[in-house]
């Protein structure tokens, strides 16, 4: 007999194929999602037991009400979301129709930064100095008692919109002087926290049967406070290589994460983390989602799974599908692979987004023409670029170059 599951999803349905993901034998589907989803592919439709478009859904306090009413008059085995926007409603979904999963005792865990950091805290991590902030007199006296830089950030944020590195205090005044942090009775949450020196890298797991099975340590050449901030033309990033000494270092830093954070036991985590010139690994955040933009992809041609895609299963079968662990990972990839996301660049002397690249080593390219020519978080951007080479080293020379030559291009030049 098949079992019913709800499934929350904010993305074009190619870009989350459920369908292909899930065996269609073993699940009804009953998908709420964002209005045109299948707007690129209205054939695929009818795959899906029961399909609920919403408007504006990233918001829209609909969904979840519409979810509870499917329940009235269908046994739902499991609630399915791996986007960071679904995260919180699809537990208090699960806690409404009382079924297992994640739930909000561990979901505001991996959203809320200020608890975060709290949990890092009493679990003896190291952890950056950090305060929730009530008032713009409790954040003046963080920033005489910490110094600067510090880092402001929203407890609830994503894709980097609204941090802030400040460095000094005319950049505290122009910062709480907009919208998002001028008032905190009516702005969103935020916490500041003190900055920490070092590289920064991720690292994307999928965890089953209450163990990392699988792991990808980044290293970021460019981060998305640089860009956010204009300081950098592009949020990069590339593989580690497995004999640097870092690598092992995140590995061992990922099982210490998984071993001491509350989950189920299943599923994907995207963890960011600052290593210093002393080998210290510090938390900068981790979700209990994948990580975006072309990690998926990126982990995938390395591991031979998608992680988006065994994410969607495990939470589908509530940690029971597993047979993919010994069958599908993949550990014999060579090479290196990365990728960027480009900033809009420079319309006002005439720069001109590319429609296309002729570079043997660029394995994607796609663009994005209805950009806004400004740079405000990652989630704007010009284009994202996935390239490949042979190593580590070569793999960044080629990805300079790219650089240099893309923001080299000219309305004028054919």
């Amino acid at each position: 007999m098949k079992k019913s599951i709800i499934i929350l999803n904010r993305v074009c349905i190619d870009e989350s194929p459920y369908h292909e993901w899930l065996d269609c034998n073993l699940y009804d589907i009953y998908l709420l999602t964002d209005k045109g989803c299948f707007s690129k592919n209205p054939h695929i439709r009818c795959k899906y037991t029961e399909v609920y478009e919403f408007e504006n859904y990233m918001c829209n306090a609909h969904v979840e009400l519409t979810a509870i009413e499917i329940a009235k008059r269908v046994d739902i085995y499991s609630v399915v979301a791996y986007s960071e926007v679904d995260i919180i409603r699809a537990a208090r979904i699960r806690e409404e129709l009382n079924i297992p999963g994640q739930h909000l005792d561990n979901a505001n865990v991996f959203r809320d930064k200020l608890k975060m950091r709290e949990l890092s805290s009493i679990k003896g991590m190291v952890a950056p100095n950090f305060i929730s902030i009530s008032s713009m007199k409790q954040l003046d006296m963080f920033a005489e008692k910490n110094g600067y830089p510090f880092v402001i950030k929203p407890r609830f944020g994503m894709a980097s919109i609204g941090v802030q590195k400040i460095t000094c205090r005319s950049e505290l005044i122009d910062f709480i002087s907009t919208a998002l942090y001028s008032d905190p009775d009516i702005a969103t949450p935020f916490i500041a926290e003190s900055f920490v020196k070092g590289q920064v890298y991720s690292v994307d797991l999928i965890v089953a049967a209450n163990r990392i099975v699988v792991a990808e340590p980044l290293l970021y050449i460019s981060n998305c406070l640089n860009y956010a901030s204009s300081k950098a033309s592009t949020v990069s990033m590339v593989q580690l290589s497995k004999d640097e000494i870092n690598y092992q270092r995140l590995i061992d830093f990922s099982h210490q994460i998984i071993s001491k954070f509350p989950h189920t036991g299943y599923g994907g985590f995207h963890i960011e983390a600052f290593i210093d010139d002393f080998g210290n690994v510090t938390l900068c955040e981790i979700a209990c989602r994948n990580g975006g933009a072309r990690i998926p992809q990126l982990f995938e041609q390395v591991h031979g799974v998608n992680p988006d895609a065994i994410s969607v299963r495990l939470q589908a079968s509530l940690g029971q599908d597993t047979a993919w662990i010994d069958k599908e990972i993949r550990t014999d990839h060579l090479g290196a692979l990365g990728f960027m996301l480009m900033s809009p660049g420079s319309y006002d002397i005439g720069w001109k987004l590319p429609e296309s690249v002729l570079f043997d080593y660029v394995t994607d390219y796609e663009p994005n023409f209805n950009v806004k020519p400004n740079v405000e978080n990652i989630a704007n951007y010009a284009a994202i670029v996935s390239v490949n080479s042979s190593n580590i080293e070569e793999l960044m020379l080629r990805m300079n170059e790219f650089e240099k030559w893309f923001y080299s291009i000219k309305v004028t030049e054919v």
